[in-house]
Formats: structure tokens, C-alpha cells, sequence
């Protein structure tokens, strides 16, 4: 016999005596199943028509090709301002500074999933922020707004391509849906370089595996400052976020993140004649604002024209209980003179530029000490998060407990007025613009329908290294009773926020 079929032969009796042991080991009961064990599968059950899935409420089709998510979302406020001098009237500042009771939003948004290839959003405020931005309209003003009113479709391989009215795609906290923040309105340094949080155009966005890397970018034609008006403009702009900690099975709201926005574009006399952004306070009062009177009693308006861009940066550590974030922006704007009477006449044509920056701390102390479960909230997703999988598979942990939010913001701005042709005015106010905002808050949870909120910020306008062009109240008392240096103003506020 040869080798080969003595391989053979042997081979074969190793098999058959292999047999009967394997039968043995099983026997006619074994306690376990023999072979690999089954995977680890999720509930197989059909899910639910109609139910809530992680703060969703959902109605869907047997066949999931058409889901409808809508929500609803009520603030009410109550706030005051705190300062040194007599309060000023209405008129001398553009908005009442006295203790006020307001519904601050009021929004309704329908929003879905389409064919498991497109979604929508769709919604109204009924308030649209009464009390910001009182320089540019009476800070009382009730208005009805466009919030969002967009879709997109899902390009496959992690691209997406989103057109309508939404969110600039600019400023991790920018990118962060108001009700997620940890005080009640977003600071003074992000309102003064995104001042219109919405705009109308197209963005093209992906993200990596695991989503490691994000991004969008795109090009705008309107932008609304004051609410429920659009402008013209034309800016570029985009964002890219990175996680380098990302992997398989991670949690995203326990990741570090670091990102770089942009934002380029320009302002034409033809199209826009709208005054650059004012610097507001949270709750309304106009710290610096985009007009000023001549010695004649002339209203001079400083408007956008040609070019304007910005760029910043972000970072956000997170942990189990605390995340650590921060952003630093530098912008500039060009600018031109005119008098309110006469718009078509050009006194003047100018620059600002300058950079804004905040840190902030957010604690979950139950958290933080381990007796609830929970992360810090996953920013930088709006206006469209995740996709929902209404399987029971996994739950995201509800939103209970305490969330202490501590908070510094700078506003670091040199406007010349005469920089790009013209003759300054010496009745001009001062081009240095400097403002600070110390905040402090601390936010109930009940799930994510309920929160009990309380803010105060303080604004300082130092003088100490010469003179400043933004103002508090004390500036503005009649006469003998004002106080050119004086140097801060406060705001208490108080928020009951229900979310449906």
C-alpha cells in the first residue's frame, strides 16, 4: 500500500472513532444546544404604528416607507434687568428693561422620514423671539417666524444633500437646537457672528464611518435678522467636525470633538441695505448698536457692503456627568455709512473686524456622582438628528435631574468708519467695542418634556483701557443722572419649557 492511502486510511478511522464520542458528549438531553451558539438578536416583534422613542413622538406606515414626527415646544419666561441708575425709558433704548411675563416661543414643527430616503422639517414660531435684538424692532413686537422648512435626501455611502430654510451650518453651538444649550439663549459671542441662525439655500453634508468625520457645506441667498424677514445676501458656508476617540460601539455624547467653521460672502446696496448685526444682550438690550446720531440730529445707519466672512473653531470635551466646550471666532465685515434720510448717499466707507470666543462648563451632579445614568447632551447635529429606529433595540437614557452651567463670553471689535475711503466724523461713536458676559444657570430635567431653567448674566463694558463704544443702561439715564463710564448690567430670567 502507499503512502498516500495509508494517509487515507488512517484519516478515515480517526473519523470514525471521532463519532461515537461526539454522540456521548451530546447524549440524548444535553443541557446545551451542541455546535456554535445562536447570535444575539434583537426584538423581532413588529414596532409599534404609533409610539415614543427617545423624545420622538411617531406615526408610521406597516411598511415604514412614510414616518411623521410631530413636536411642539412652549418657553415661558419671566425676566428683569439689574443696573445702577435710573431706568431708562422705552424709547431711550429701544426696549423696556422693566420685569416682564412673556411667552418667549411657541413652536410647531411637523417633520418625517420619507420612502427611508427623505426627510423634512417644517414649523412656525408664534413669539419668534419678542425680546431679542431690541435695536433693530420694538423688543414687545409678537410675530410669526419660519423656524425651519427644509428637505433632504439621503445620497447613500453617508452623504446627504439638504435645500430650504435652516440652520447656517456655522458654530458648534449655532448647530445645537436651543432647547439642548445650558442657559436659555445662545451668548452674546455666537449671536454677534451668526446673527441670522437661518437661512435659505442648499447644503451638501456627509459623514464617515462610525462618524468620525462630519461636514457640511453650502451657498445661501437670504438670511433672516429680524424675525419673520428675509434679506438678500450671498455667503458660503460650511463646517467639519472630527472625533478622533470615534470607534465601533462608542457613545457620540462621550467623545471629544473638534471642528473648524467658515463663512465668506458679500453684501450688495442693491440687494441688502439692512445695518449690521447689533451686539444684544440674551434677553434684549442692545449693547452696541449698527446707527448713531450726528451733531445735526442726522440718523447715520452703518450698513453691509461687499465682502464678509468669518472662521472659527471648536472643541468639546465631554465625560460622563461634565463637558467642557469652547469656540473662538474671528470676523470682518465692511461697512458703509448713510443716512437714514438719504439711502442712496454714501457718507463714508469702513471696516470692523475683531474676534469672539466663550467657555463653558456643564455639570450633571446625579450623574456626576453615579446615582443616575446619563450623558451630557450630544451638540452640533441641528437641524436634523439622527435617524430614529423605533425597533426596541436600544433606549437612550431620559433626561433627569440637575444641570449646573457655568459660562465666560468675549466680544473683542475695532469698527473704523473711514478705513476704505471718506472722512471720519468726529461726533462719531468710539470704534473700540468690547463686551464680556459672565453667566451662570441651572436646569430641572423631567424627561425631555420638562424643564425648569434659571439664568444671570452679567455684561460688562470695561473703559479701563480707553474709551469704549458699547454702553449699559447707566449710559443711557436722562441727563445728570447718567454715567458715562458706567461698566455693567444684569439679567435674572427664569424659563418653563415644555416639549410635546
Amino acid at each position: 500500500m502507499t503512502a498516500r492511502r495509508w494517509a487515507r486510511a488512517a484519516a478515515l478511522a480517526l473519523l470514525v472513532s471521532a463519532a461515537p464520542a461526539g454522540a456521548e458528549e451530546c447524549g440524548e438531553a444535553p443541557a446545551a444546544p451542541c455546535g456554535p451558539s445562536p447570535p444575539i438578536t434583537a426584538e423581532l416583534d413588529e414596532p409599534p404604528i404609533f409610539g415614543e422613542k427617545d423624545g420622538l413622538v411617531y406615526l408610521r406606515d406597516s411598511h415604514d416607507m412614510v414616518r411623521l414626527y410631530p413636536h411642539a415646544e412652549v418657553n415661558l419666561d419671566a425676566h428683569g434687568f439689574f443696573h445702577h441708575t435710573t431706568r431708562p425709558t422705552s424709547d431711550q433704548v429701544g426696549v423696556d428693561l422693566g420685569p416682564h411675563f412673556l411667552v418667549r416661543h411657541a413652536i410647531f414643527n411637523l417633520s418625517g422620514e420619507l420612502f427611508k430616503r427623505f426627510s423634512f422639517d417644517a414649523g412656525l414660531d408664534l413669539v419668534a423671539n419678542p425680546a431679542v435684538d431690541g435695536a433693530r424692532a420694538d423688543g414687545r413686537d409678537t410675530r410669526v417666524a419660519l423656524t425651519d422648512a427644509w428637505g433632504a435626501v439621503d445620497a447613500g455611502r453617508g452623504l446627504w444633500f439638504r435645500a430650504g430654510v435652516f440652520a447656517a451650518p456655522f458654530s458648534l453651538e449655532n448647530t445645537t437646537r436651543g432647547s439642548d444649550l445650558g442657559l436659555l439663549e445662545r451668548t452674546t459671542a455666537t449671536r454677534f457672528v451668526v446673527p441670522g441662525q437661518r437661512l435659505l439655500g442648499a447644503a451638501l453634508g456627509g459623514a464617515m464611518v462610525h462618524d468620525q468625520w462630519r461636514w457640511d457645506v453650502g451657498g445661501f441667498g437670504l438670511e433672516t435678522l429680524t424675525p419673520g424677514q428675509f434679506e438678500r445676501i450671498f455667503d458660503a458656508v460650511g463646517r467639519v467636525s472630527f472625533r478622533p476617540t470615534a470607534e465601533p460601539g462608542g457613545v457620540a455624547e462621550d467623545q471629544l470633538a473638534i471642528g473648524l467653521s467658515g463663512r465668506v460672502g458679500t453684501r450688495n446696496r442693491r440687494d441688502s441695505t439692512s445695518d449690521l448685526p447689533a451686539l444684544t444682550t440674551s434677553q434684549g438690550f442692545a449693547l452696541w448698536r449698527p446707527t448713531w446720531l450726528d451733531s445735526d440730529g442726522t440718523v447715520v445707519r452703518i450698513v453691509g457692503s461687499n465682502a464678509q466672512y468669518a472662521v472659527g473653531g471648536e472643541i468639546r470635551i465631554p465625560g460622563y456627568g461634565f463637558a467642557i466646550t469652547g469656540e473662538l471666532n474671528y470676523l470682518v465685515r465692511r461697512a458703509a455709512e448713510i443716512p437714514a434720510q438719504a439711502p442712496d448717499t454714501t457718507l463714508r466707507k469702513g471696516e470692523m473686524r475683531g474676534t469672539t470666543s466663550y467657555v463653558q462648563l456643564s455639570l450633571w451632579p446625579l450623574q456626576l456622582m453615579g446615582l443616575i445614568e446619563g450623558y451630557p447632551h450630544l451638540w452640533g447635529r441641528y437641524p436634523k438628528k439622527d435617524h430614529l429606529e423605533v425597533a426596541n433595540v436600544t433606549v437612550a437614557p431620559e433626561r433627569y435631574g440637575i444641570e449646573a452651567t457655568l459660562l465666560a463670553s468675549h466680544v473683542f471689535m475695532r469698527y473704523d468708519a473711514a478705513s476704505r475711503g471718506g472722512s471720519a466724523d468726529p461726533d462719531a461713536p468710539y470704534g473700540r467695542i468690547v463686551a464680556s458676559q459672565f453667566s451662570a444657570g441651572l436646569n430641572y430635567w423631567q424627561t425631555e418634556r420638562f424643564k425648569l431653567a434659571c439664568n444671570f448674566n452679567w455684561y460688562l463694558v470695561p473703559h479701563r483701557r480707553g474709551p469704549n463704544g458699547a454702553v449699559v443702561p447707566g449710559n443711557f439715564g436722562p441727563p445728570g443722572d447718567d454715567d458715562p463710564l458706567a461698566g455693567g448690567v444684569g439679567e435674572l430670567a427664569f424659563r418653563l419649557a415644555a416639549r410635546f
